[in-house]
């Protein structure tokens, strides 16, 4: 028999480990001196505290340790626990992964400094704008990639070349709010003599805007974000109100440039004097 400290040695495990263990009901002294009260332990036990100190860093808690012991020579069962704590484990990696995903964008807007001192808002007027345009209503706001795909594959079917529009494109989004699902958008080309219809495109006029208040974005379609933010803030202690829908226009975009830190949107809500 060993006294604490010397198993605690044999087995790798602290002896304030042991006494915890012990605490919890886990792991006990395979005997105790009657004369003196020392916790004694044989080296029996070695391969069972093993166990314990696998498991607790499997990710085990008490608990489930204790389950696990009582049921040690049930393999069906160990194999079951091992795939449960395994899914845990994974589910936890795609939180964290999300969470610090959130963190480092939160971080490189700070860096960037994107909020209202990285974007300039002007005031102008729109002029009206011959179109080629697709509307359709379409799951979510992310889902507007499919139109455009549909866009291009209109635009090459009828032998139109993207350098017609002069590389710029639109879009627009009719809803009065934010919608989570079915949102109403428009995407459109500037062209003066499109096909007036087929497969779902018409040819229409893009109404003139008197007196909108528009911010470019640069980079990657997710810096929209604070682009708009800044624009919002802007209108608001300026004293204007937003009066009509908002409209997005692409300066550099999949469609002419291929690298996303390239992109250049122009966001702009039309607006009135409160």
């Amino acid at each position: 028999m060993f006294r604490i400290g010397t198993f605690s040695k044999l087995a790798r495990v602290s002896a304030r480990m042991l006494r915890h263990y012990e605490k919890c009901g886990l792991f006990f002294p395979a005997d105790v001196d009657r004369e003196n009260g020392y916790r004694l332990y044989s080296a029996e036990q070695i391969p069972l505290i093993g166990r314990i100190i696998a498991l607790r860093d499997m990710g085990f808690t008490v608990q489930e340790i204790s389950g696990v012991l009582e049921n040690a020579n049930d393999s069906a069962y160990f194999e079951q626990v091992l795939k449960r704590k395994n899914s845990e484990i994974e589910a936890t990696i795609v939180s964290a992964t999300d969470k610090r995903a959130l963190i480092e964008k939160a971080l490189r807007q700070m860096k960037e400094n994107v909020i209202m001192a990285k974007y300039e808002v002007k005031i102008k007027e729109i002029a009206p704008v011959k179109v080629l345009s697709l509307r359709e209503t379409i799951p979510t706001y992310s889902n507007e990639g499919d139109l455009w795909h549909k866009m291009y594959s209109f635009l090459g079917k009828n032998g139109i070349p993207m350098t017609s529009c002069n590389g710029m494109i639109y879009s627009l989004y009719h809803d009065s709010d934010y919608r989570e699902q079915d949102v109403d958008v428009e995407i459109a080309i500037p062209w003066e003599n499109a096909p007036l219809s087929g497969d779902g495109f018409s040819c229409r006029e893009l109404e003139a805007v008197p007196i909108a208040a528009c911010v470019v974005s640069d980079g990657p379609y997710e810096n929209i974000a604070g682009a708009t933010e800044a624009l919002a803030k802007w209108i608001e202690h300026n004293g204007y109100e937003i009066v009509g829908i908002s409209r997005g226009m692409g300066i550099r975009h999949p469609g002419n440039e291929q690298d996303p830190a390239k992109f250049q949107t122009e966001i702009s809500f039309p607006v009135a004097m409160r």
